[in-house]
């Protein structure tokens, strides 16, 4: 008997048992007919495929030496910061240094508070005002533009905190610059003051996203640890009524220039840094905030703004139990220092939970590992036991969020207990809306905290699900900042500043303020309460909120006059308007679709000049300077986030299956390609299944009797035979044997035509034939020697044998010894026989 050994895939973490036979010889019946895979071809696939993986994301130099794939020439913001209100200034000049015309378009974040009121552009010395026009408008009068060879620009709205700029008709030689303007309003917390001047929207993992709308989420990236392809620059004048006492950033070393103790301009001590995003933070004096009424009069009437300092916290003992459900984001995308900093937050975090606590865990990537079934104590022995879990959790795969949200609500909520939710990613998804609107369809069930975790998080995402949820975004910029974040949720959530608020105006007439007076969300944290809205004649009298503080009652009036002041007040209207946009987008998410609310924003946005999901700005030169109207579209590639891999872009594949762990819903769990959803990245069970060591086809190829002639019921063994065979091109010889059953006329003849049948079928599926051998064993080989019909149906039959891989001879047997000695091996063939120099 010739040797026959197992040369399998193996699953992560198994075995193959040396030496174990899966052939089939004279005088046995198999249960199964068997088709061998090589062992460790898994292991070579993420070598061979990394170009296919990665192509299709990674912006790679070449391609068309006349055109420009670089046109962002540079990107620089102008901050000016008075009291609480900032105005930023954002230009961008495009370049072409190529040889034909050319389309730009740059994917840029903003400010998830901004309201963007304004763009121009430039051309040489021509400078056009762009126009606010309802979206659709706005994106027809930039095609015909474009079509009739104008410099034109297209500033579109993609996520609250993410937009793209098109420009058009950029002529080689020719810079267009483009401005634009937004103002936000700054809202301390424990006394510090924060700008966040987003610099690289980090990559969307697209599960679930709108394949039309969302296209945007395909920009190109350039390779980790590459700096950005453009000038970065920002420029702050930062100036309060109060002396600043500290003015630092947690991303950037700065150089600073104090004018006075309350005015200082500030800028980056480094070239570049554009891969992230740029964080300044001061305080004041005595950790002072800017309390009081702004004020932006107009005819009868105008806008304000209201802050009012928070009071002091409660005592630990009125606080009531609380249970945390913590959903750890594991994907691709957290690779690296990402996943590192989620892990000392969530250490911090589970070590600071209180005996009387319960907690629970969601992991999530492609899919979900739920900790618990319901949630556990928070002893000395669960949380410990929690903290391995986080500890041995490797980051690769889809993100999944969605589906982690809703395992999570559906874990049994302990009574008479207070749950949150806390959401740990880098939000690197286009799902936002389906998030926004599971969590405010169940914000009677928990509040929601959200974490976000790396150096340029999707804010929108994590603003987005701790506003659904009533509770507060956090932001980690790297393991540094961990514990002191971790820190601040704990007194955060645990000690309740002020709930139950009212608010009323005495001798002010207001309309639309924002929150409803009635309907003021709790005070989780030492932040002042903010307020917006309208008022009609003079502003005189007084404001004066109420609520309670742990177990007393709280009341705080402001006189309107006394405290009114004018710094800022010019970016009051915008950011009005900008409030009520927001609140209407995001009852669009929980509608999914509502005339109404779309028609008020659009008429909202219209009306204050502001970018919104409804409204565009569009800029249109008046001059024809592309005659042809020929030009090539270029995608700027954006940096990749500090600290983000390349494995967030589908360059990663840690269960080796060819399927980037972006797009694989089992990352860990090789794909077996077997004809039944090979593209999933999962060990689907079908036609064929991995069993051990083995792929094993689960039923027969069947033949017509006295035909060579495949029956149809068999065609669908033979497309899984081919997708295993083109889902493992380290397969480099397989042989097909062909039986008879011993009645059968010419049974060497049929034998052959028979597997020349089930080659032909492989080629027609994509097999390449040069990999394929044939031969016909007539009557040899039985696998039942029985005379019944039956016995005969099981004798007419193909095989296959893995003869040869990349790593060289499997020292499969080919057939039973009966065909070998009988000399019915092919000559071309029997180089493969064990012992044969060949596979030596």
């Amino acid at each position: 008997m010739r040797r026959a050994i197992c040369a399998a895939i193996c699953l992560p973490l198994m075995s193959c048992a040396a030496g174990a036979s899966s052939t089939t010889t004279a005088g046995t019946e198999p249960e199964q007919e068997v088709v061998l895979i090589e062992k460790d071809i898994v292991d070579q696939a993420p070598e061979k495929r990394a170009d296919r993986s990665l192509a299709p994301y990674l912006w790679v130099p070449g391609g068309d030496e006349d055109v420009d794939r670089l046109p962002l020439e540079s990107t620089s913001a102008d901050v000016q910061i008075a009291g609480v209100i900032a105005r930023v200034t954002v230009t961008q000049v495009f370049g072409n240094d190529g040889d034909v015309p050319i389309e730009a378009e740059y994917v840029f974040p903003g400010s998830t508070r901004a309201a963007v009121h304004g763009m121009r552009m430039t051309i040489g010395e021509r400078t056009v005002e762009a126009q606010i026009q309802e979206k659709q408008q706005a994106k027809a009068t930039y095609e015909a533009a474009k079509s009739a060879g104008k410099v034109t620009s297209l500033l579109e709205q993609k996520r609250r905190n993410v937009f793209s700029m098109r420009v058009a008709n950029i002529m080689p030689g020719e810079k267009i610059q483009v401005v634009l303007e937004y103002s936000e309003l700054l809202v301390p917390q424990e006394g510090t003051y924060e700008l966040v001047y987003p610099a690289v929207v980090g990559p969307r993992y697209g599960g679930g996203a709108n394949p039309v709308e969302d296209k945007w989420v395909e920009s190109p990236y350039t390779p980790e640890g590459q700096p950005e392809m453009y000038d970065f620059s920002v420029e702050v004048l930062l100036a309060s009524g109060i002396p600043l006492t500290s003015v630092s950033s947690p991303s950037h070393s700065l150089h600073a220039i104090y004018e006075t103790d309350s005015r200082v301009h500030v800028t980056p001590a480094e070239e570049g840094g554009g891969n992230r995003d740029f964080v300044l933070r001061w305080k004041l004096a005595d950790d002072a905030i800017e309390t009081g009424v702004l004020l932006s009069p107009g005819d009868d009437g105008g806008y304000f703004a209201v802050m009012m300092e928070p009071p002091p916290r409660p005592r630990p003992e009125q606080i009531t139990p609380r249970e945390y459900i913590f959903v750890l984001d594991v994907s691709g995308s957290m690779s690296g220092f990402p996943i590192e900093t989620a892990r000392t937050l969530m250490k911090d975090l589970l070590l600071g939970l209180r005996p009387d606590d319960r907690f629970n865990m969601i992991l999530f990537a492609g899919s979900s590992y739920t900790h618990s079934p319901d949630s556990l104590t928070a002893t000395e022995a669960n949380v410990e036991h929690a903290l391995q879990v986080v500890k041995n959790a490797p980051a690769g795969g889809g993100t999944e969020i969605l589906d982690a949200l809703r395992t999570a609500y559906a874990i049994p909520k302990t009574d008479r207990m207070s749950r949150s939710v806390i959401v740990v990613t880098d939000g690197y998804v286009a799902v936002e809306a389906q998030c926004y609107e599971h969590i405010r369809n169940h914000l009677g069930q928990a509040n929601v905290f959200a974490f976000g975790i790396g150096s340029s998080v999707n804010r929108g995402i994590i603003e987005s699900m701790a506003l659904a949820g009533m509770g507060e975004p956090f932001v980690v910029l790297d393991a540094s900042e961990a514990d002191d974040e971790a820190a601040r949720f704990r007194a955060y959530i645990q000690s309740p500043v002020l709930t139950g608020i009212t608010v009323s105006f005495k001798g002010l007439d207001v309309v639309n303020v924002l929150p409803a007076p009635t309907a003021v969300p709790d005070l989780l944290a030492s932040r002042p309460l903010v307020l917006v809205g309208r008022y009609r004649g003079d502003p005189a009298g007084t404001i004066t909120v109420k609520g309670t503080t742990g177990s007393e009652d709280f009341s705080k009036s402001l006189d309107v006059k006394k405290l009114m002041t004018d710094e800022g007040t010019g970016a009051l209207r915008v950011l009005w308007a900008r409030k009520w946009i927001d609140l209407w987008e995001d009852g669009l998410k929980m509608a999914g679709s509502n005339e109404g609310l779309g028609d008020r924003i659009t008429e909202m946005g219209l009306e204050h000049s502001i970018l919104t999901s409804r409204t565009s700005f569009v800029a249109v030169d008046s001059l024809i300077i592309n005659k042809t109207g020929k030009l090539e579209g270029v995608d700027q590639p954006s940096p990749m986030p500090q600290g983000v891999s390349n494995a967030s872009l589908g360059g990663g594949d840690a269960d080796g299956d060819g399927i980037p762990d972006g797009a694989d819903s089992c990352p860990y769990d090789p794909e077996v390609y077997n004809g039944l959803e090979d593209g999933d990245g999962c060990p689907d069970k079908g036609k064929i299944e991995i069993k051990g060591c083995e792929i094993v086809i689960m039923d027969k190829i069947y033949f017509k009797s006295g035909s060579s002639t495949i029956k149809p019921v068999s065609h669908a063994i033979l497309d899984a035979v081919a997708a295993t065979m083109i889902g493992n091109p380290q397969i480099m010889h397989v042989h097909v044997a062909g039986y008879a059953d011993a009645k059968e006329k010419s049974p060497a003849k049929l034998s052959r035509k028979r597997a020349r049948a089930a080659i032909d079928y492989l080629v027609s599926k994509g097999v390449d034939a040069s990999r394929l051998s044939t031969a016909g064993y007539g009557k040899h080989c039985p696998v039942d020697k029985g005379k019944s019909k039956a016995a005969l149906e099981k004798n007419r039959r193909v095989e296959f044998r893995i003869l040869e891989t990349t790593d060289g001879c499997t020292n499969v047997s080919l057939t039973c010894d009966d065909a070998v000695d009988a000399g019915l091996v092919p000559a071309d063939v029997q180089k493969y026989l064990p012992g044969e120099k060949y596979c030596q």
